[in-house]
């Protein structure tokens, strides 16, 4: 079987060829070629609201350092109850890290549908912060509205979920259809897949893809992932900017 060769430079230009390509790779048996991975990065950079959106919860998880925690826990608690007036916010880990240099935050919103969003922070506090209070105020209202912007998109998935799911949707039989509403008129999806599979575009139409570079809405990483899938995968087809997506139905036997 000859070997697709893809270009590791093509998109976002790092893992995200590698991970889609060998994934599809070791389901489907077909021999692939990366060259050039990560061939563009420059030297040092090789490590890397509809009703149904509504937000009921928020989880949070913190690894700080112990003389922070009231604080940010304050300033969180305070920012989200702003941006998302009504939901009910949980600590559901909090951790010394007993380390400056170590910090990560990471909230889950709760839809009243089921839907799940995810911001998070990772990070250490400068060396010449003179405040520390009012640099975890400064982390605390970068994490809220990172998180409330993400929410506000209207999508069925975050920003860091999107591209994870573009091999099994060209994996899969069938159409299937994440979108995130990130169109540039900002438009809500007209496309509808209910629980048997059947497909309603509602009044637009479909507009298959080509897919000789990375395309469609959504990050580079998620374009990439798009590319490559359809590179490995020639039956896979994308319409609307990778909004709906016709898998290729590949199975285990």
């Amino acid at each position: 079987m000859k070997p697709v060769e893809l270009d590791g430079r093509t998109g976002e230009g790092g893992g995200q060829v590698v991970r889609v390509a060998i994934a599809i790779a070791a389901l489907t048996g077909q021999a692939v070629t990366i060259t050039n991975v990560r061939g563009n990065r420059e030297r040092g950079e090789q490590r890397n609201y509809p009703e149904s959106y509504e937000i009921k919860s928020i989880d949070v998880s913190m690894v700080v350092p112990g003389s922070t925690l009231e604080r940010l826990q304050a300033s969180l608690t305070r920012g989200l109850g702003d941006l998302f007036s009504g939901a009910d916010v949980h600590f559901k880990h909090v951790e010394d890290t007993n380390l400056d240099s170590r910090w990560y935050i990471l909230l889950v919103a709760h839809s009243t549908s089921g839907v799940r969003w995810g911001h998070d922070w990772l990070g250490s506090i400068p060396k010449k912060t003179k405040n520390r209070d009012m640099f975890a105020d400064q982390v605390s209202r970068k994490l809220c509205r990172g998180l409330y912007d993400e929410v506000a998109v209207g999508g069925q998935v975050d920003v860091h979920l999107q591209d994870q799911v573009v091999v099994f949707q060209a994996l899969c039989e069938g159409y299937s259809s994440f979108p995130r509403g990130d169109a540039p008129d900002k438009s809500p999806p007209d496309t509808l897949i209910d629980a048997m599979g059947n497909l309603d575009i509602g009044t637009g139409r479909m507009r298959k893809e080509k897919t000789h570079e990375p395309f469609g809405y959504g990050s580079l990483h998620t374009q990439t992932a798009r590319w490559v899938a359809s590179e490995m995968l020639p039956s896979v087809e994308f319409y609307n900017k990778g909004n709906l997506v016709k898998g290729a139905g590949i199975s285990m036997k």
